[in-house]
């Protein structure tokens, strides 16, 4: 079995946050809280931690086996199996929602002559090249592409601490805790995305300090967004922010330094454009593989072609304007439907694996 480093691990992991939040979660966040909305990040963080607990507790119990592997020994085959088929809709469902949001900025802000499913098309045909090549190809693409997005996004935040206006963050609790708690909904079901680090965990070389990089990596990435917020709300304004589509590629079209340093919204783009690949191509392997162990097929790249056709058509039938895409996103919607598969699931695998007393086979033996 081809294997991961930690440090790829969290590289991929930081690449679906960026891909899923880089441009779109400022207005979000800022709906409900306003100017405190920042504090929400924090929160949601804290409250994604227990996420992520559950399913390393889980991969160590079955360190050598996928989901749909210890799904099916826990729960029996039948249920196993609706079990991963319910994983398959939830993987093509959240790499669907991606690339329709991507196709819905692109032919809204940049290309908007370009027919969307040309733009589907092209990047579902992409990311099915890199899912056929498996998870270390991934692996080194986020190796080689995220650095650079973490270097370029500290470059942006640099230029606008000079139009950091510390009264647009005020009042921080001015309608108390329950907006900021209540807000937090909107970010959880992103950064409970952490789960996907125990899904990879069997590829993962070095297990037994897994842990302590998927912990630092869940709370950097909480700080990174919270930073990202802050430096968001204090240069629009929380009213203005609230009403942007995407501010983070507002914020970086606002940079100008000494006449030449210019055009930072072009290299936002490139950057989000690999991030929402990586993103793509992660869900993509991890629904192909999955189906395959449903159909007991040996080899899961004859699926990765049909994954895609089906990713196209759930992107095309959606949602067709930003409107309805909000409609899906709204926490009401959206905060059950990825809690169930992030944490639900996986915590009644571990109670009944531990109730049943069951465990994987032992590496040794």
């Amino acid at each position: 079995m081809v294997k991961i480093s930690n440090w790829q691990a969290v590289l991929i992991y930081f690449a679906v946050q960026g891909a899923s939040q880089a441009l779109t979660l400022p207005p979000v966040a800022s709906s409900l809280a306003q100017e405190g909305s920042w504090l929400s990040v924090p929160v949601a963080t804290c409250a994604s931690l227990p996420i992520l607990g559950v399913v390393l507790i889980l991969a160590r119990r079955f360190p050598e086996e996928d989901l749909l592997q210890y799904g099916e020994r826990v729960l029996g085959h039948f249920l196993g199996k609706v079990l991963g088929l319910a994983y398959v809709f939830y993987f093509l469902e959240i790499a669907a929602l991606e690339v329709r949001r991507f196709n819905i900025f692109l032919t809204t802000d940049l290309l908007p002559q370009t027919p969307p499913v040309v733009i589907l098309v092209l990047l579902v045909s992409l990311s099915a090249s890199a899912a056929r090549n498996g998870v270390e190809v991934i692996g080194r693409l986020a190796e080689l592409f995220v650095p650079f997005g973490f270097l370029f996004m500290f470059m942006i935040f640099a230029v606008h601490l000079s139009h950091f206006r510390a009264e647009n963050l005020r009042p921080w609790l001015g309608a108390g805790w329950g907006p900021v708690l209540a807000n937090s909904l909107t970010t959880l079901p992103w950064l409970g995305q952490v789960f996907l680090l125990g899904i990879i965990y069997p590829v993962i070389r070095d297990q037994e300090r897994s842990g302590r990089h998927f912990l630092l990596a869940s709370i950097s990435w909480g700080a990174f967004l919270s930073l990202f917020c802050m430096i968001t709300i204090s240069t629009f304004g929380a009213p203005l922010t609230a009403r942007l589509t995407f501010p983070g590629y507002s914020l970086a079209e606002r940079v100008r330094v000494g006449g030449f340093l210019e055009g930072m919204d072009v290299l936002l783009f490139v950057i989000w454009v690999t991030g929402v690949f990586l993103e793509i191509s992660l869900f993509h392997l991890l629904a192909a593989q999955t189906l395959a162990r449903l159909l007991h097929l040996r080899d899961y790249q004859r699926l990765v072609l049909p994954v895609g056709v089906l990713m196209v058509v759930l992107a095309q039938i959606m949602a067709e304007n930003v409107a309805q895409l909000q409609a899906f996103l709204r926490p009401a919607v959206f905060v059950p439907f990825t809690l169930t598969f992030q944490l639900l699931f996986p915590l009644g695998l571990l109670l009944a694996a531990w109730l049943r007393g069951l465990k994987g086979a032992d590496r040794r033996g």
